[in-house]
């Protein structure tokens, strides 16, 4: 007599690396990025400080073309931000629930990923036989208080990564499947587009930086840098891991 036995198949618990692409994970990650900007806009206008200094270009960018539409940009932008991966979330029917321990994973990762950045500016610095000149950050300014410039390089990590990561990347992407080009081909296209309207938005506008060819490749490389961990990592890191390396940078000074 045979004995039949029944295997009861538990799912397996969610790994580190298939959470922080999930979008719960990434709103939470970005409320208190998103706190410490909004309000450090408010405490400058209202402390009589430099908005310029502290506003983020591809911020500033996108509050004017809501405002074009007749809304509100100092309310709207960041509340546009949160319904985004809210609604993505319960697009996705996925649990409301996550790993306490996602949050300091990914802002470990952040750190390391942004010191990896740093790796390859200074790659570019002997590449270039410029190893006396100091690296540069996308949005580095050196003006303005500290706090103003942290809370700049903040803004930079979600703003930035919101326009040309969050939004170019897979508007070039889908449209380049669209017209049947192959899908790997089309992923390479768009990150590099995005990675090339990152480098280029630097020198366009009232704000534009002088053209250095030096400064445009290590944008366009730290754009295809953002590019990968956004589509390897997600949105939450790729924020992180930008608005990390812009404060490393510019406002602890710190120089491999």
């Amino acid at each position: 007599m045979t004995t039949a036995t029944t295997t009861i198949e538990t799912p397996t618990p969610e790994t580190y690396w298939h959470q922080t692409r999930r979008p719960l994970p990434c709103l939470v990650f970005l409320i208190p990025l998103l706190t410490l900007y909004e309000v450090g806009l408010l405490w400058a206008t209202k402390h009589g400080g430099d908005l310029e200094t502290v506003q983020n270009g591809a911020d500033s960018w996108m509050r004017w073309a809501i405002e074009q539409v007749g809304f509100s940009p100092a309310y709207v932008m960041p509340f546009v931000i949160l319904l985004i991966f809210t609604f993505w979330q319960m697009w996705t029917r996925e649990p409301w629930k996550m790993d306490g321990e996602v949050m300091l994973g990914m802002l470990g990762e952040s750190l390391v990923l942004a010191v990896g950045l740093m790796v390859v500016g200074r790659v570019q610095d002997l590449a270039f036989n410029r190893i006396e000149t100091s690296q540069v950050v996308a949005s580095l300014s050196e003006s303005g208080t500290t706090v103003e410039r942290l809370v700049s390089f903040v803004g930079a990590g979600i703003y930035e990564e919101t326009l040309f990561r969050l939004m170019l990347l897979p508007a070039v992407y889908y449209c380049m499947t669209g017209l049947g080009i192959p899908s790997p081909i089309s992923m390479t296209l768009a990150m590099t587009a995005s990675a090339l309207a990152f480098a280029g938005a630097h020198h366009v506008g009232p704000m534009a930086e002088e053209f250095i060819w030096f400064n445009f490749i290590f944008r366009w490389v730290a754009g295809l840098f953002f590019a990968s961990v956004f589509v390897l990592r997600g949105f939450g890191i790729a924020v992180g891991a930008h608005a990390a390396y812009d404060i490393l940078v510019g406002v602890l000074q710190f120089q491999l």
